[in-house]
């Protein structure tokens, strides 16, 4: 992925939006960590590279969204 991907997640992440833009989001995981049998589980974004769970459609259009609010302030 580009240059535009790194910048996009970069302003999603200043966000605090980042989760929207996860592709992991829709099988159950919340962000947090979670108790499970051997130890505490990760969500996959605690140790990744953004390239590896963020998708570029939800990112982009989450990235939208926050241009248009900061256009619209």
């Amino acid at each position: 992925m580009g240059e535009d991907f790194e910048k996009m997640v970069e302003v999603v992440a200043d966000h605090e939006r980042l989760c929207e833009a996860c592709k992991y989001q829709h099988d159950g995981c919340g962000g947090g960590v979670t108790g499970g049998p051997s130890g505490p589980v990760y969500p996959p974004c605690c140790d990744s590279d953004p390239e590896r769970y963020v998708d570029e459609d939800y990112l982009r259009e989450v990235y939208d969204e926050i241009m248009e609010d900061e256009h619209n302030d």
